[in-house]
């Protein structure tokens, strides 16, 4: 379900937002699984900080070329919104799947088969 709605999210907010700032905001993604082990009272270690702070500068330094085009990006738009959600609900679906791979970790096939069906019907509704 997660990963269907961040499908669904970054398609409509690519309809409204440039592509460079879209994928910033959904790069994000790669930080979402240690601030929701943060938030659920895990400890991070000092590396798993940096890393998501070098992970986050590094993607802006990709994707944002210029003085302007980094004051562009700091302009909010509808379709930026609408991205910002892609990065939390993929975040939500990664550390889910973790657990559950944790829980059962001989399920591994019939996981992904869910993940693969909750996409396709949450597109085919899209």
């Amino acid at each position: 379900m997660w990963n269907s709605i961040g499908y669904v999210a970054q398609a409509i907010g690519l309809a409204t937002t440039s592509a460079s700032k879209s994928a910033f905001l959904c790069s994000l993604a790669v930080v979402m699984v240690p601030i929701l082990d943060f938030l659920a009272g895990r400890s991070l270690a000092t590396r798993q900080v940096i890393g998501a702070l070098l992970a986050v500068v590094g993607v802006g330094f990709l994707e944002f070329e210029g003085a302007s085009s980094f004051q562009q990006a700091l302009a909010l738009e509808p379709g930026d919104i609408c991205s910002m959600i892609q990065p939390i609900a993929f975040g939500l679906g990664f550390w889910r799947m973790e657990s559950l791979m944790q829980k059962y970790p001989k399920h591994a096939g019939r996981g992904t088969a869910g993940q693969l069906l909750a996409v396709f019907l949450g597109s085919a509704e899209y």
